[in-house]
């Protein structure tokens, strides 16, 4: 099925299954035992939105309160999406557009910021990115988007195809960077489709979730979660992959996560396409960075994706 006529965001309930639906509820627990009770309990869509809203709206907020000034590593929240993505920009200068596949209430204008604060502490460059881009189902979250940034050009699309309608135009031609944690396993169904979006950008920062053999599905959150065959992707790709950490950013290199999902071995990486050396100078310069370094350097992978699935 080429990407033209896919169907991202196919909703919520798991595909080849009636019986289940996403759900969010709130209620009060006895502490001193096990019962409860539920006092709201909402469905879907609404689930959905509430949950991003509150969770992401409450960082968005926390994220402008951080004097930028007098900023330390440790204040940066979520370091592997935001202070990595902005470590990635630092040898791609020249792009303008960023489009994130989830975007929520857009609060990676934010993360960037304050990690680019952090970063020109130590090494001087210019970060140009000036039209925030996300694929985002819910209209709730694109209102949120839209009115905490109100000085900023953000575009919101509802799929994959309106958002490639809108790029294929004269007037989209620049450079583009694609960011996603996770939401390509539910807004495409093949490592080939996926390629072929990936090959759209100069730079994709992506956490997959691959199979070391054929692509499979699972069911997660209530909706169909693809596992993309390692391999295809592989072969339908121009751009080097290079993976950057584990999903656990906790683990060390030594303890790639590797599990069985359905029968069938898997990883769950951070992974950068792109050009290879640009992606390694960008890293080797954070590193120089002392505490930066303490932290990450055993932690980072920055080897070939194809290397790494071989040992």
């Amino acid at each position: 099925m080429p990407i033209e006529s896919s169907d991202p965001f196919k909703g919520f309930v798991i595909e080849g299954r009636s019986d289940r639906r996403v759900y969010l509820e709130y209620g009060e627990e006895n502490l001193d035992s096990s019962n409860y009770s539920i006092n709201r309990k909402i469905y879907e869509q609404d689930a959905y939105d509430l949950w991003h809203l509150g969770v992401r709206y409450k960082e968005l907020l926390n994220l402008r309160s951080i004097n930028l000034a007098d900023i330390n590593l440790d204040q940066i929240p979520r370091q592997e999406k935001f202070l990595f993505l902005s470590i990635l920009l630092l040898e791609y200068e020249k792009v303008h557009d960023l489009l994130e596949l989830g975007s929520s209430v857009m609060e990676i204008v934010e993360g960037i910021k304050i990690s680019n604060s952090y970063l020109n502490k130590y090494i001087k460059h210019n970060q140009n990115i000036s039209n925030y881009k996300g694929i985002e189902i819910s209209s709730l979250l694109e209102k949120a988007s839209l009115d905490s940034h109100p000085n900023e050009k953000i575009f919101i699309y509802k799929s994959v195809n309106e958002y490639l309608k809108d790029t294929n135009s004269e007037i989209s031609s620049d450079p583009k960077i694609m960011h996603d944690l996770g939401v390509a396993s539910y807004a495409f169904s093949n490592s080939k489709d996926l390629a072929k979006f990936i090959e759209k950008f100069e730079l994709c920062y992506m956490r997959m979730s691959l199979s070391l053999g054929d692509t499979f599905y699972s069911a997660h959150g209530g909706k169909s979660h693809t596992f993309f065959s390692v391999k295809d992707l592989l072969n339908n790709i121009t751009h080097d992959a290079i993976a950057i950490c584990n999903h656990d950013i906790s683990k060390s290199i030594d303890s790639v996560w590797r599990r069985k999902s359905l029968g069938n071995p898997s990883l769950n990486l951070y992974i950068a396409f792109g050009k290879s050396s640009m992606i390694k100078n960008s890293f080797s310069k954070a590193l120089n960075i002392s505490e930066f370094n303490k932290k990450y350097s055993s932690r980072l992978i920055l080897r070939p994706l194809k290397e790494l699935i071989n040992n």
